[in-house]
């Protein structure tokens, strides 16, 4: 006798695993996914990928704005009986009162080889930490963070030149093979859950816009990652004359360049990054225009020879020579509420980093002390947002930037 489920699920990864499912056989009495949001310009309201599933499957739908308190939707639960609840990317914290529902329990599709890679972002955070094997699990759900106990897992090679919008619908696909294995194994009782190994885990966590900021003290391999593992969101960006510049495509190059300056080999836009390891950028969006190569990119915003890159720059208003490549910041005044304002706007900062930026600068025990050459900077300003913005610091003559790759402002996690 065919097992009754409940699917819950939003995203479009979730879409192969019920449709494998309803062609599998499977009776699906109802479908769970998060509420229509607004979307675009126009803010009309979208349906999710696994909605415009269901619909074309003839699947009853609901779509409750919560779940862990919900008297409604937990008697509509309750009355289906169902043998097993599966989730796929659905969003939601599955409370105890589901999880303790079905006979066979709560059954989730992880993409990723558990214990590694747990929580939201495993397919990118497998990527930009340079895995080349990653998979499925197919694990029964507890109280934690994906750390239930595992049911079945399915390798997949991570070639090269994949990212993660070529590697996510592979791992949907054999996810949704695997899930049906998962179920049908269950129900002749032939699978044996195992523990998982939590000296192995490893954290997956949700990506944020700063995680697309590209720090060029990482090495040429990091950075080439990072840029395969952020695609479409938070992609990966950095600062250019001001402006937001999206590196869309990039590959690591033999070309030698200084840590932390652009130039130009061969007609070929070449960064140079840390451990002696450069990169060569191959397609790129400038804020207000176009993805273009960078070749054509070239001929509109030739680098000065040599220009800094933008991660490694001392603090804009640090010394004269690093305030002339930032013309945003060509302020005749740089106090603390002007350099902590323009950190939020121009560097697109949060507010908590830019306190700690602006920190680093108004300390004399700072690492731009410590890199800028004679003469020596004048003892700290006052903290208060007034007396910093009267008296800002004394800028030193010159820059020095260290031989090292690191960066004297951190700008990644």
């Amino acid at each position: 006798m065919p097992l009754n489920l409940i699917f819950c699920g939003t995203p479009r990864f979730a879409v192969p695993t019920l449709e494998k499912l309803v062609h599998a056989g499977f009776p699906v009495h109802l479908v769970v996914t998060q509420p229509d949001r607004p979307k675009g310009r126009g803010l009309e309201l979208v349906q999710s990928p696994v909605k415009e599933s269901a619909l074309k499957l003839n699947l009853p739908i609901t779509q409750p704005d919560r779940i862990k308190i919900n008297d409604e939707f937990r008697a509509q639960l309750t009355a289906l009986q169902p043998d097993a609840i599966i989730v796929v990317g659905y969003g939601r914290i599955i409370p105890q009162w589901m999880l303790d529902l079905p006979p066979l329990g709560n059954i989730n599709l992880h993409a990723s080889l558990l214990p590694r890679y747990r929580g939201a972002a495993p397919i990118q955070w497998a990527i930009a930490n340079g895995e080349t094997v990653t998979g499925v699990t197919t694990m029964r759900i507890d109280a934690g963070l994906d750390t239930g106990d595992i049911l079945q897992q399915q390798q997949l090679a991570i070639a090269p030149d994949d990212n993660a919008e070529t590697i996510a619908p592979r791992l949907a696909s054999i996810g949704a093979d695997l899930m049906v294995d998962t179920l049908r194994a269950l129900q002749s009782a032939t699978i044996h859950p195992r523990p998982q190994d939590n000296s192995q885990a490893t954290l997956a966590p949700i990506l944020k816009k700063e995680d697309g900021f590209i720090d060029f003290s990482r090495s040429a391999t990091d950075i080439f990652n990072r840029i395969r593992a952020f695609q479409p969101w938070p992609g990966a960006h950095t600062k250019f004359r001001g402006k937001t510049l999206q590196i869309m495509k990039a590959q690591p190059t033999a070309d030698a360049a200084a840590p932390s300056e652009l130039c130009v080999i061969a007609n070929r836009l070449v960064v140079g990054c840390a451990h002696n390891t450069s990169l060569e950028l191959l397609e790129v969006q400038l804020e207000g225009k176009k993805r273009t190569p960078a070749a054509d990119f070239l001929r509109g915003h030739r680098p000065a020879p040599p220009e800094k890159s933008w991660a490694n720059l001392c603090v804009p208003g640090a010394c004269p020579e690093c305030t002339a490549l930032w013309p945003t910041l060509g302020d005749e005044n740089p106090g603390a509420p002007f350099l902590a304002r323009s950190l939020r706007e121009k560097w697109g900062l949060s507010t908590e980093r830019s306190r700690r930026v602006l920190k680093v600068f108004l300390s004399s025990e700072s690492t731009i002390d410590k890199q800028c050459q004679s003469p020596p900077p004048a003892p700290p300003p006052s903290t208060s947002s007034s007396a910093s913005s009267a008296n800002p610091p004394t800028p030193p003559t010159s820059c020095t930037l260290p031989d090292t790759p690191t960066s004297p402002i951190p700008i990644t996690p």
